[in-house]
């Protein structure tokens, strides 16, 4: 018995390891499906309290609505934002808006 299972080790092994890949690439695909979206609106949401001015940190943002989506222009705010010293965590969340895309800094 514990034959048969050590021999089936390996097999489920290489099961979930192709399970992780391909869960991996749907999730890739899905994020490149915005890519050259016009983006509909940018939104800033504060997680606990808030100590920034909105617009101060729109200053470090050149993502705006009715530009093209593009994750090297997100990544940029993300990098100008902790460059500035004004936040310790940021992400992006981006959800489809009609034939647009909707993009939330937190």
């Amino acid at each position: 018995m514990s034959k048969i299972i050590s021999n089936r080790i390996p097999q489920c092994i290489t099961i979930f390891a192709g399970l992780f890949v391909m869960l991996g690439s749907i999730i890739t695909a899905k994020a490149q499906n915005f890519e050259g979206k016009t983006i509909s609106s940018v939104t800033i949401r504060f997680k606990g309290t808030k100590t920034v001015d909105e617009a101060k940190l729109r200053g470090f943002m050149g993502v705006r609505a009715g530009q093209k989506y593009s994750a090297s222009n997100l990544d940029d705010d993300v990098r100008s934002l902790y460059e500035s010293g004004l936040v310790d965590d940021v992400r992006w969340l981006a959800k489809p808006a009609g034939a647009r895309v909707s993009l939330t800094a937190e």
